[in-house]
């Protein structure tokens, strides 16, 4: 793999980041490294295990397409899961 694929699997998995989470979820993160993170993975783990639909950069799109879908919502799960843990120790500290 080449240092333009790189690039090009970075970029792509942030743009379908932002596609998915606001199309999804209704919103965006707050970070350009968070909203890139999980679909990044998800995207080099598809390229080496999954390579489906026509290549563009030597990127499959339609494996990367579903791929940072997986990303966006595996992000959400650990977020929501985060949230969960963290809101009742909240909560009780502020009751005291």
């Amino acid at each position: 793999m080449d240092l333009g694929t790189v690039v090009l699997m970075g970029a792509v998995a942030y743009g379908l980041g932002l596609f998915w989470s606001g199309l999804i979820l209704g919103r965006t993160q707050d970070g350009i490294w968070r909203t890139a993170a999980y679909p990044f993975l998800a995207i080099v783990f598809a390229e080496a295990y999954v390579q489906i639909g026509p290549a563009f950069g030597h990127l499959h799109l339609v494996s990367a397409l579903l791929a940072s879908l997986a990303g966006v919502l595996v992000d959400w799960a650990v977020g929501a899961i985060r949230g969960m843990l963290v809101s009742p120790r909240a909560r009780t500290a502020a009751a005291h």
